[in-house]
C-alpha cells in the first residue's frame, strides 16, 4: 500500500487562509446586509440596544442562515490548517535545535566525531595522570584503557559523556559538567571536592551568596572569581569547549595548562579558559 502524501506546512498556510478569507468575506456580506435591510431602512430604530441587535441576528438567519454555515464550516477547517502549520513550524525549529547530547546527524562532523579511541584514550590517561590522586590513579586509568568509542553513539552522543557520567556515578572529581544555569554553591562544591580529592589541598573561594539570589554559574565574573581564588594556590579551572549549553571544568595545577590543553586537544576538544569569551562572556 502506498503512503498518503502529507501535507506540506505552506499548502497547509495557503489553504488555511483562503478558507479563512473566504469566512471573513461571507461575514462582511452578513453585516452589510444587516446595514442595508435594517438599519438604513429605518427597522430598528425604536428598541434598546439588545433588541435591535436581537431582531437584526434573527432576521439574518431567517433569511441567510446558510451563510453562516458556511463560514462555521470554513473558518473551522481554516483554523485547523493553520493550528497543523504552526505546530509543524514548531516540530521544525526544535528538531533544528536539539541539545548536543542528542543530535545524531550533525554535519559537518565536530571535531571529536573524527577522533579516533587511541587517541581519545591519551588524552583521558594524560588528564588522569595530571590531576587525580595516586589512590585511585591506577584504577582510573585501566577504566580508560577499556573505553570504546561512543562518539555517534544514541545514548551518549559522545564518548565524553560516557566517562563524565563514570566520573559522577563513582564521585570522581575529575571532570566535571555544571549546567548554564546551575547555582553557585555547586560550582564550589565542585571545585573544593576536586582540590581535596584529588589534590588535597584547599582554598578560599568566594561566599555564593555575594552574588545575590538567582544567580547562576553562567553570570558574569563568576568563574573569573573562583579561577582567581584558586590561582593564589596554584591551581586554575580548564574548560573543555563542547560548543553546548553546560560547562565541562578540569581542576588542573597552574603550571600544567599546556599539557592540559594538548591532553583535551586528544580527545577532540579545544581547551577554554575562565576569562575567554565563549566562558565569560555569556551574559
Amino acid at each position: 500500500m502506498s503512503k498518503k502524501k502529507e501535507t506540506s506546512i505552506s499548502e497547509l498556510i495557503i489553504f488555511g487562509s483562503m478558507q479563512l478569507l473566504i469566512s471573513v468575506i461571507l461575514l462582511f456580506n452578513g453585516f452589510t446586509y444587516i446595514t442595508d435591510h435594517f438599519v438604513n431602512d429605518g427597522q430598528i430604530e425604536n428598541g434598546s440596544t439588545k433588541q435591535k441587535g436581537l431582531l437584526a441576528f434573527m432576521s439574518l438567519l431567517e433569511k441567510g442562515w446558510w451563510k453562516y454555515l458556511i463560514v462555521l464550516i470554513f473558518g473551522t477547517i481554516g483554523f485547523l490548517m493553520l493550528k497543523e502549520a504552526r505546530n509543524k513550524l514548531s516540530k521544525s525549529s526544535k528538531s533544528n535545535n536539539l541539545n548536543p547530547k542528542t543530535k545524531i546527524n550533525n554535519l559537518p562532523k565536530e571535531k571529536f566525531m573524527t577522533v579516533d579511541i587511541e587517541s581519545q584514550k591519551e588524552g583521558y590517561k594524560e588528564i588522569v595522570r595530571l590531576c587525580s590522586s595516586n589512590t585511585n590513579r591506577e584504577e582510573l586509568i585501566n577504566f580508560i584503557e577499556s573505553l570504546k568509542n561512543y562518539n555517534g553513539d544514541k545514548n551518549y552522543y559522545n564518548t565524553l559523556n560516557y566517562v563524565m557520567e563514570h566520573f559522577d556515578n563513582n564521585s570522581i572529581h575529575l571532570i566535571m559538567a555544571l549546567d548554564w544555569k546551575q547555582e553557585i554553591t555547586d560550582l564550589k562544591w565542585r571545585i573544593e571536592s576536586a582540590l581535596k580529592s584529588n589534590f588535597r589541598v584547599t582554598a578560599d573561594l568566594p561566599d555564593p551568596s555575594k552574588y545575590g539570589e538567582d544567580k547562576a554559574v553562567s553570570d558574569k565574573n563568576v568563574f573569573i572569581d573562583y579561577n582567581n581564588s584558586i590561582n593564589r594556590e596554584g591551581f586554575e579551572l580548564s574548560f573543555v569547549d563542547t560548543d553546548s549549553d553546560e560547562y565541562v571544568i578540569i581542576v588542573n595545577k597552574l603550571q600544567d595548562s599546556t599539557k592540559i590543553a594538548t591532553a583535551i586537544d586528544k580527545i577532540g576538544y579545544e581547551r577554554l579558559s575562565a576569562d575567554s569569551h565563549k566562558i565569560n562572556g555569556a551574559k
